[in-house]
């Protein structure tokens, strides 16, 4: 479910329970106007299979005549490092993003920032591996279900 929070919102994550095959959450992301204009992303969520090493984050939002902006970062941790982005789509603007998101076990956390590439009007992924948001923040409630040999 996505919570519509409004453009002073933060992200919202509903309390872990039962089994993690098939986390969804759902979230309003804040952005940080541009210098030019902004972007409103409308609705986000997240598909954290059960092995926690591999995800699915999809994301729709309007653009207003944005030249440069940086929307809300996303951490995760769990025993799954380094990340990789592996895009299914091309990515457009005004078009959902849809993101694969994979790596082998040992891991920490991944901090993903996205930018606006004002050529080809696309989007610019960037991942990082900074201090975590605590907003934007996710850990694997059973190490144990994380782990697949």
């Amino acid at each position: 479910q996505v919570e519509q929070l409004g453009s002073s919102g933060r992200l919202q994550y509903p309390e872990l329970q039962g089994e993690l095959s098939s986390l969804i959450v759902g979230c309003t992301w804040i952005l940080r106007p541009g210098s030019e204009g902004h972007v409103l992303l409308k609705m986000a969520h997240l598909d954290l299979h059960g092995d926690c090493r591999t995800a699915h984050l999809t994301v729709s939002f309007v653009e207003k005549d944005s030249s440069s902006v940086t929307l809300c970062q996303h951490n995760i941790t769990s025993e799954v490092s380094p990340w990789e982005w592996v895009e299914d789509d091309q990515i457009t603007s005004g078009s959902p993003v849809k993101v694969t998101i994979r790596g082998p076990a040992n891991t920490t956390k991944a901090e993903i920032v996205w930018t606006k590439v004002l050529s080809h009007h696309t989007w610019d992924y960037d991942i990082s591996t900074s201090v975590p948001n605590p907003d934007c923040y996710y850990s694997c409630p059973d190490q144990n279900s994380c782990i697949t040999e």
